[in-house]
């Protein structure tokens, strides 16, 4: 039996499941769901992407991922986010509300410069705005920055 401290949902193949514990599980519509870790976000393997692909996806806004990049490692506290999302406004207001300097870039609002949104989650492998990084490190979102002020760990 697998037992992990942090469980979440996770599908996994009848096969995969066989190959684990050696007996047939219950099937439900072909896929068995079972208690794992997701400590790590599923990604293609490298070599099934071809290097055109590659290239692609590494010039894919590069100039915006360059400039969070190079922010992120110069600045303490940076806050990357859009116009007019509540999540991003929180997040700015709470540091703001402790006396956190922090940096903040903007890209766009809902209806513009997705693209460039997208070049950044596809970087930075979090799917939402606002993002923020304490240290070179990406914290998490809102919810994340408020559990972290919850917990007394918000830098000053």
């Amino acid at each position: 039996m697998l037992s992990f401290t942090r469980p979440e949902r996770i599908a996994l193949s009848y096969e995969f499941f066989t190959v684990l514990h050696g007996a047939n599980p219950p099937k439900r519509r072909g896929v068995v769901l079972v208690i794992a870790s997701m400590s790590e976000r599923p990604r293609l393997s490298e070599d099934k992407v071809s290097d055109e692909v590659k290239s692609l996806v590494g010039s894919f806004h590069r100039n915006v991922v360059d400039e969070v990049a190079t922010t992120v490692a110069r600045d303490k506290i940076v806050v990357v986010g859009m116009a007019q999302n509540p999540f991003v406004k929180k997040a700015r207001k709470l540091l703001e509300s402790r006396g956190v300097k922090f940096t903040y870039l903007e890209y766009g609002s809902y209806l513009s410069q997705w693209k460039e949104r997208l070049a950044l989650k596809i970087w930075a492998g979090f799917p939402t705005f606002p993002m923020v990084f304490i240290d070179g490190v990406l914290v998490g979102g809102n919810a994340e920055l408020v559990a972290l002020d919850a917990a007394g760990k918000l830098p000053k």
